[in-house]
């Protein structure tokens, strides 16, 4: 072998695809730009999975004379609406008497009845016989050997123990069962001390008490839950698998081969074209996650079966395949199936070559793998606010059917399907846009060089900034966000609190927009929307915020139920609220109102919305930058907030040509939340408020006044901007159809 030529073919080849941007940029840049905005995704989902105190039931005597504390009652345990917190324990305990003459079999039955009603996520039992039997014990105990002796001849299984009512199904209910366990386990502990101080403790009771567990899950759902963990992660994965591969042939393939010009030139119409394909990557999407469901099924049925023993732990998890409960799963796939299809198809639209289409493979994944894994997490369960999460509910009801809890399933399908349609028609949309534009359809090479391109970048700049300028600004600010919050400290004054968020703001959000504009666009005056309006739509403008102040303050209260803020969140966040509730006003309307108000707006409906015109439609870009400002908020609550907020500003900013109107609104609404969060505001408008969960906010006829009137003037803007040039470029550069 000539070493000599290995090396010059392995340059050559090194060279030709390091002149290949893609290439360098889905292997290289992705993953590097990807991550930071995967962990500002997962900070905000951290809330599904952090701990939450369980509610559970004590039914029966757990304070025993003699002996200690079951519940042991310290400065930080408290009594909230009649339930006792124990924030050690992760506990709220609601202490119930044995009913009188009642059976331990009968407060069972009731137990499991309200446990399987979700009045609580579980129960213990104590009763009177447990009593009576530690007393027994500490006499027997100090008596002497031969009532000690006597006591070793006791049968653990007549010993009256506490019971656990609980279902291992339910993830809540499980970590409920743990928690109450690891409670029994330390006072059992402190019992078995008291007893060895009393008189040697015989070997027969070196564990004095009887843990029963009562579990309600039904049989078929217990022997399904390994597969319910598995099989949703599974079917994503395949339907995506499935969808992605004969995308990339249909498309990136037929450019390959030539024969896409042919197909264009028929009589159909693109989205026909469109339609076409997608339905062909459906069914082949379909068929993988069936044929999978199949093969599996026949491996774990048959296969496991033989190879496990009957009756051992591996067998009773992996030989029961919850078939039936699978075939009704297919039906939760096909909106699935047709959102990952077009995603797909887009995707490998966009493709130059069947090569280039793989790289985007992993993109793909990296955004379905994080949303898919919410399902496997614990505490997190299908609910209202899960089921409107794309994919993450499609995945827990999924996993919900398979465990054969139909009634949960069936309550929430409706969201979970809508939710998945409506993603699908997003996704089919942007399938179409792809299809109807020459410049993806017919992208030539793009070998480069760096030299050349930067030396072009700064030569012959537009004057508007680009998509790609966009996505560029936006990925870097997210990054930003990103290191930004997790090098934050907790401030221990107003005054750090004031510097450290606008300086942050100023560095991570600001400066990226201004550096884009100024360096690689000709006009960044133009690039960042910066025109005076007329002095109608300025009216507005002032006008609006004020409007839809009480709209947005009940839309924030919407949220918090779909999705309510985690305790330990509001605990750390308490001390922090307190102080800047004593600071100067001013302090607070430059750190929360006059900073954000002005940078984020030069970013997100700036350089990026402005970018994001020029290569798409006016509503995908508003769509797109709304997301973008929604994720660098570090609150899943604050980030849906400022994702529908960043809607309305998006097309102000789009109508008006001009981003002095956002300004000003964006400065407004955020000056009003903090001068009503101050002591003494709620009274002077105490006849528009109303009591809500111990506090104040609009009454429901102000805020549905209020946005009726907002609606009148957006109409208003509308109109008055429908004809009016606003645009100070030429049309050749314009943003397309900022008019709509």
């Amino acid at each position: 072998m000539n070493w000599f030529n290995v090396r010059k073919l392995f340059i050559r080849e090194l060279l030709g695809q390091l002149r290949d941007r893609r290439t360098i940029f889905t292997t290289v840049l992705l993953p590097v730009m990807i991550y930071p905005v995967l962990g500002l995704v997962m900070m905000q989902v951290a809330q599904f999975v952090t701990e939450n105190s369980s509610k559970v039931v004590f039914v029966g005597q757990y304070s025993f004379s003699e002996f200690p504390e079951l519940i042991q009652h310290d400065p930080t345990s408290a009594v909230l609406d009649g339930e006792l917190q124990l924030p050690d324990a992760l506990l709220s305990v609601v202490a119930e008497e044995f009913p009188e003459h009642a059976t331990v079999d009968g407060v069972q039955q009731s137990l499991q009845q309200r446990l399987d009603s979700k009045e609580f996520d579980a129960a213990l039992i104590l009763s009177p016989q447990f009593h009576e039997y530690l007393q027994y014990l500490k006499a027997a105990v100090e008596s002497g050997r031969s009532a000690r002796e006597e006591l070793e001849k006791l049968d653990p299984s007549e010993i009256p123990g506490p019971v656990i009512v609980y279902n291992s199904v339910a993830d809540k209910s499980k970590i409920a069962r743990a928690r109450i366990s690891n409670l029994l386990e330390h006072w059992e502990e402190r019992v078995r001390d008291t007893l060895f101080e009393l008189g040697n403790l015989p070997s027969g009771v070196a564990t004095p008490i009887a843990l029963q567990l009562d579990d309600i899950a039904p049989e078929e759902s217990q022997a399904a839950e390994f597969w319910a963990s598995m099989i949703p992660i599974m079917l994503l994965l395949w339907t995506l698998s499935g969808a992605f591969y004969p995308a990339v042939d249909l498309c990136a393939g037929e450019k390959e081969r030539g024969t896409l010009e042919t197909l264009l030139c028929g009589p159909a119409k693109r989205v026909e074209i469109v339609t076409g394909k997608l339905l062909t990557v459906m069914c082949f999407s379909f068929a993988t996650s069936l044929a999978n469901l199949v093969a599996i099924a026949f491996t774990g049925v048959f296969m496991i079966s033989k190879v496990m023993p009957v009756g051992s732990d591996l067998h009773a998890k992996l030989g029961v395949f919850p078939g039936w409960s699978i075939l009704w799963s297919l039906v939760v796939l096909i909106p699935l199936v047709a959102m990952f299809s077009a995603l797909a198809l887009a995707a490998a639209t966009f493709a130059r070559s069947s090569k280039e289409g793989q790289y985007y493979m992993m993109p793909l994944l990296m955004l379905a793998l994080p949303l898919s894994m919410i399902s496997v997490m614990p505490n997190v369960e299908l609910d209202l606010g899960t089921s409107l999460i794309p994919v993450a509910g499609s995945a827990l009801l999924l996993r919900n059917l398979v465990e054969s809890q139909f009634d949960v399933a069936l309550r929430f399908a409706i969201p979970v399907m809508a939710s998945s349609a409506f993603c699908c028609y997003l996704t089919v949309r942007w399938a179409t846009f792809q299809f109807n534009s020459e410049a993806v359809l017919f992208r030539e090479s793009e070998k480069w060089d760096i030299r050349l391109w930067v030396r072009q970048l700064f030569r012959n700049k537009p004057i508007l900034p680009t998509g790609g300028m966009a996505i560029f600004a936006a990925i870097s600010i997210l990054m930003l966000r990103y290191i930004a919050s997790a090098s934050a400290t907790t401030p221990e004054t107003y005054q750090d609190f004031v510097f450290d968020n606008s300086l942050s703001l100023v560095l991570t959000v600001g400066v990226p927009a201004i550096l884009v504009a100024c360096l690689l666009t000709r006009s960044p005056a133009s690039a960042l929307r910066l025109k005076m309006p007329s002095l109608s739509i300025l009216g507005i403008a002032i006008v609006l915020p004020f409007l839809l102040h009480p709209s947005v303050i009940w839309l924030g209260e919407a949220i918090q139920y779909l999705y309510p803020i985690n305790p330990g969140m509001k605990a750390a966040t308490a001390g922090l609220e307190q102080m800047l509730g004593t600071a100067p006003l001013y302090a607070m309307l430059i750190a929360i109102a006059f900073v954000p108000g002005v940078f984020e707006e030069l970013a997100f409906r700036g350089i990026i919305l402005t970018g994001l015109e020029k290569d798409a439609r006016p509503s995908s870009a508003i769509f797109v930058s709304a997301a973008f400002f929604g994720i660098t908020h570090g609150i899943l609550q604050q980030s849906l907030n400022a994702f529908v907020i960043g809607i309305l500003l998006g097309y102000v900013a789009v109508r008006c040509g001009s981003l002095i109107p956002t300004i000003i609104m964006h400065i407004l609404h955020n000056g009003i939340t903090v001068i009503l969060s101050r002591e003494g505001t709620a009274d002077a408008i105490s006849g528009l408020l109303i009591d809500h969960n111990g506090g104040k906010i609009y009454s429901p006829a102000v805020a549905v006044i209020g946005a009726l009137v907002a609606i009148v003037l957006l109409v208003i803007l509308h109109k008055i901007t429908k004809s009016h040039d606003v645009d100070p470029v030429p049309e050749s550069e314009s943003p397309q159809g900022v008019y709509g």
